[in-house]
């Protein structure tokens, strides 16, 4: 139901049953006009078929790996991107650790892994589409990079006089940021 704009970074993408039907998503939604942008870690995810980046890419999905300094099959040296968010229209958002695998699923012979993830919306996934466009563009803060990502402050209404405060931490020991 993206109306404007998708941001999906996992560290695990497999092109097995499970990622054919997120890729499939993706590029339907992405012939819909909605600006897709796809994040996968480039040690994790590095099985993914050139043919399958091909045809994700001529659909209009904006597809890049976040690429370590040096990786092979046997050898890795430097950064892996670890977060799994999941952003639409800046409004919706999925925050956890479920990567995109059939391993996550339940199978006819295999239990899923157990694994955790939480839905939110509104501010808080504004604030997770600022911190996923900032992933995309390598942390840049060029002001020429548009941002994509809507900024709704409009006041929120919650029933029975409820309210509750709200706040991302990040894991990036690079970046000296420790706490999740």
């Amino acid at each position: 139901k993206a109306n404007y704009t998708i941001h999906l970074q996992t560290y695990i993408f497999d092109m097995d049953a499970t990622g054919t039907i997120i890729a499939e998503a993706l590029k339907n939604a992405a012939k819909r006009k909605v600006a897709v942008y796809l994040l996968v870690d480039g040690y994790a995810s590095q099985s993914i078929p050139k043919n399958e980046i091909e045809a994700m890419t001529s659909t209009g999905i904006h597809f890049r790996f976040f690429e370590p300094v040096f990786k092979s099959k046997n050898f890795y040296f430097g950064r892996r991107m670890h977060q799994k968010i999941f952003i639409v229209d800046s409004l919706h958002a999925i925050v956890g650790g479920v990567n995109i695998a059939n391993k996550y699923n339940d199978q006819l012979n295999a239990a899923a892994w157990l694994d955790f993830a939480l839905y939110v919306e509104g501010e808080i996934a504004q604030d997770l589409c600022f911190i996923g466009w900032k992933t995309w563009n390598g942390f840049s803060t060029k002001p020429n990079i548009p941002f994509p990502c809507i900024r709704d402050k409009s006041p929120k209404i919650f029933t029975n006089n409820e309210s509750f405060d709200e706040r991302i931490r990040r894991n990036d020991w690079v970046r000296h940021k420790n706490e999740i």
